[in-house]
């Protein structure tokens, strides 16, 4: 007989093969559970800095929001000016009845203006700020994920061990 034969048919040489094999397996295992951890520790940094961004894109979506409000009340008072020198070019006294309404109005519609571009730029912060708080919680979640290596170390050796008793334990009867 060969020796391929002759190895599988002695029962030590068998769990001697048995034992390198269940070897094998416990270091892919911790092999494996090591890599998937690096995995995610990778993905809660991705997460982490993706959220980040997003906070940092509510911050300029509020600036941006504070700067256009500035620009329509600005608007508002500029076309208030020109109001006011075209009804006092025309005689009219620009600090009462009709001409002061007028004004009043156009104050009024430059500050609607304004808080409109303050709710829409708002509503584009609190996007990112949602989308910073998923991130968030997926860096969250990727960690708490995390492989214990030992228990995945510990889980193949025992299941390999397990069988070596069982193969060992058939030879004695």
């Amino acid at each position: 007989m060969g020796f391929v034969s002759n190895l599988f048919s002695n029962p030590i040489a068998g769990l001697m093969v048995q034992g390198a094999g269940v070897g094998i397996s416990t270091a892919a295992a911790r092999q494996q559970a090591e890599a998937d951890n690096m995995a995610r520790q990778w993905n809660a940094t991705m997460a982490r800095q993706k959220a980040q961004l997003s906070l940092v894109q509510a911050d300029d979506a509020r600036k941006r929001g504070d700067v256009e409000a500035g620009l329509r009340r600005l608007e508002g008072t500029k076309l208030k000016g020109e109001q006011r020198a075209a009804y006092a070019a025309s005689g009219v006294d620009v600090n009462y009845g009709s001409a002061a309404k007028v004004q009043a109005d156009t104050m009024a519609w430059a500050e609607y203006a304004a808080q409109t571009e303050i709710t829409n730029y708002g509503r584009e912060a609190w996007a990112h700020e949602q989308e910073a708080r998923m991130q968030e919680f997926e860096a969250q979640r990727q960690l708490s994920g995390a492989a214990n290596v030992g228990l995945a170390t510990a889980t193949a050796a025992i299941g390999g061990l397990t069988g070596m008793y069982d193969r060992y334990s058939g030879w004695r009867k």
